[in-house]
């Protein structure tokens, strides 16, 4: 018992720390960023949600509750223009920025690339190594370069409903998940 107070005590100085060096604000403490990531000053995450080392996250990012992002995943900021003639593309300024939005309850497999401007649904699966370059519908499983819809998370309507209004009620325990998961 006293093991798992001085962990649980360790990891929220660790937090604390990370939170200041990236200099983030309006973060929760419950989110858990772990280094070696690059993360941008005006990210916009709710509680709850995990980002795992080496991931990168670009400017006018909002993440939801209860996101999972394994490690080498990108949300890729604004591009480049390249249609100013005669000028170097380095030299032509970015395009006008587009939020990128994560909903809540979305799992990230590792090495998956989101560009600007998506939006992934609410309860979805992104499969390892995707490249998503549109909106991800909720509750759907999406792989591939570029990704697409593979399968539903749900198969019953019913099914969907109950677990939004769930999460967004905090309907749940957190210590039996943890207790359920932890083997």
């Amino acid at each position: 018992m006293v093991k798992l107070l001085v962990i649980s005590r360790l990891k929220c100085v660790r937090n604390i720390i990370i939170h200041k060096l990236y200099q983030l604000k309006g973060v929760p403490k419950s989110t858990y960023i772990q280094r070696l990531s690059i993360v941008s000053r005006d990210l916009s995450i709710g509680s709850h949600s995990f980002i795992a080392p080496f991931c990168n996250i670009g400017a006018g990012v909002e993440i939801g509750n209860y996101v999972m992002m394994a490690s080498h995943s990108k949300i890729v900021g604004g591009d480049h223009r390249m249609d100013i003639v005669g000028c170097p593309m380095i030299f032509s300024g970015r395009d006008e920025l587009k939020i990128t939005r994560i909903e809540d309850d979305v799992w990230i497999g590792a090495g998956v690339t989101i560009l600007s401007g998506v939006t992934v649904g609410f309860g979805s699966i992104i499969g390892a190594g995707a490249v998503v370059t549109e909106n991800i519908e909720p509750f759907s499983i999406n792989v591939g370069v570029p990704s697409r819809k593979v399968a539903n998370r749900f198969s019953d309507e019913e099914d969907k409903i109950n677990h939004m209004s769930r999460l967004k009620n905090h309907e749940f325990s957190v210590s039996y998940a943890k207790k359920r998961y932890r083997a």
